[in-house]
């Protein structure tokens, strides 16, 4: 599953490449500290964002990433709902 995860949080920093506004940065260096905490199992609050514009491209391209790793049986259906989850989660805190 750490796999998966460190895929798809690739994907969402990777989907705002070029995107150089300050919120993208913010969301960028976000999902790069959420990657560093999956590695070395540190929990840390997350911060709140308050604009989606940047945040559900990167949460669509994650999830785009995980969709394709559980259709090419890279991931089962139990690690792709608990992404999915996480996903949710980063979606919503832009609300």
């Amino acid at each position: 599953m750490e796999r998966a995860r460190k895929v798809a949080y690739t994907a969402a920093i990777a989907a705002l490449d070029g995107e150089g506004s300050p919120l993208a940065e913010a969301i960028r260096a976000e999902l790069q500290a959420s990657l560093a905490r999956s590695n070395d199992a540190t929990a840390s609050q997350a911060r709140t964002i308050p604009s989606p514009g940047p945040r559900v491209v990167a949460v669509s391209a994650a999830r785009q990433a995980l969709l394709q790793m559980r259709s090419s049986g890279e991931i089962g259906d139990d690690a792709f709902h608990q992404l999915e989850a996480e996903m949710d989660r980063l979606e919503l805190s832009a609300t």
